[in-house]
């Protein structure tokens, strides 16, 4: 319109100076609000019928992988003695096919708390059934029932649908990884230790949905607070 005004086709376009722009969050901060809280984790995992994807979301919530790296882990990758999932690769969406890992930090140890170590167990009981029940074997830590890469399309397109029915959310199975991050967050764990956990060198994601946690943890303990008489004098 102003260009318009400027060649003459309108008389006045003063109005434009009244219009506001809408204020759109950044991307960083869209990203610290895509995680779940505790009782959407718990409507989504109990939502979930099929068990192989529900058990790969529980191990992406809980180790904070990215659905490649989990994709491309081998069986001898999980180490239940040593409580060690060792990350050195990761499946390539592009090119379908195993790649060296995103970053230099991206590969790494990652140790398996109680919860990880668990789910770890049921995964490794979960894909002997199937190997017995369709006659195959594979080195992978999770696989399809024909023993190969399970799909990132099949999981993601899976998933997505989940948390549209029963959070009402549009989310994608990376905001996992940053409900991991939340949930350590929670926990008191230090952004440092987060990000070597992650592979993180310096993210500024990881430090927003970190920013974002502590702060809203921070804004319950204000409204806890707010009412707590403790010299209630007459």
């Amino acid at each position: 319109m102003r260009w318009a005004y400027r060649a003459g086709y309108v008389d006045d376009a003063a109005y434009l100076d009244r219009i506001q722009r809408k204020r759109v969050p950044s991307t960083r901060v869209r990203d610290a609000e895509k995680y779940l809280e505790h009782e959407e984790i718990d409507k989504l995992l109990s939502g979930m019928k099929v068990e192989r994807w529900k058990l790969l979301t529980e191990f992406l919530i809980l180790s904070g992988l990215r659905i490649g790296e989990a994709i491309a882990l081998n069986d001898s990758d999980v180490d239940l003695g040593t409580r060690e999932i060792s990350v050195t690769k990761t499946f390539s969406r592009e090119i379908r096919q195993i790649s060296t890992t995103k970053t230099e930090m991206s590969e790494r140890s990652v140790y398996m708390q109680d919860e990880l170590l668990d789910v770890c167990r049921r995964i490794k009981k979960f894909e002997k059934e199937r190997q017995l029940m369709y006659v195959y074997r594979t080195d992978l830590f999770m696989s399809d029932d024909y023993g190969k890469y399970i799909s990132y399309d099949a999981y993601a397109k899976y998933f997505r649908e989940n948390a549209e029915r029963f959070l009402g959310r549009r989310l994608t199975p990376h905001s996992l990884r940053h409900t991991h991050t939340a949930l350590l967050a929670e926990a008191g764990v230090s952004l440092d230790v987060i990000s070597r956990r992650l592979g993180h060198a310096n993210s500024g994601v990881t430090r927003d949905v970190y920013m974002h946690v502590t702060n809203k943890m921070r804004d319950r303990d204000r409204e806890r607070l707010k009412s707590v008489k403790m010299l209630d004098i007459c």
